[in-house]
């Protein structure tokens, strides 16, 4: 679920934002979610 202004993940069972670096997984996806997140708080 995206949130303007904060990273763009959240973790439905405990509501928390989490940090697309802490998932574990690529480098190249963390930067894609996170260039995904920009482009989202850009509209």
């Amino acid at each position: 679920m995206a949130e303007v202004r904060c990273w763009a993940l959240w973790d439905m069972d405990e509501p928390s934002n989490i940090s697309p670096s802490a998932l574990g997984v690529s480098e190249e996806l963390t930067r894609d979610i996170d260039c995904w997140s920009e482009e989202f708080d850009s509209l």
